[in-house]
């Protein structure tokens, strides 16, 4: 899965596997590019880790956070502001 231009997640090809929450500070300006990416790719997002398709934005800390699943089951956050 290539999250952008220099990083790539590999995963091995298995039947089965245990899904991972992977988190990411983002700038503002990546947060719209990934934001739009995932809404063109159809894929659903949330504010919340348990909330997946609420279709929301999370300002906690004053940035912003979304939460999706990849295809192949991985929850990622993409967030902004205050760690």
């Amino acid at each position: 899965m290539r999250i952008n231009e220099t990083l790539i997640f590999l995963f091995e090809d298995q039947l089965s596997f245990q899904s991972h929450h992977y988190a990411f500070h983002v700038t503002d300006t990546e947060f719209g590019a990934i934001l739009q990416r995932v809404q063109e790719a159809g894929l659903s997002y949330g504010s919340a880790p348990w909330n997946l398709d609420d279709g929301m934005l999370n300002s906690r800390n004053g940035g912003r956070r979304i939460y999706f699943r990849t295809p192949d089951g991985h929850v990622l956050e993409m967030m902004t502001g205050q760690l």
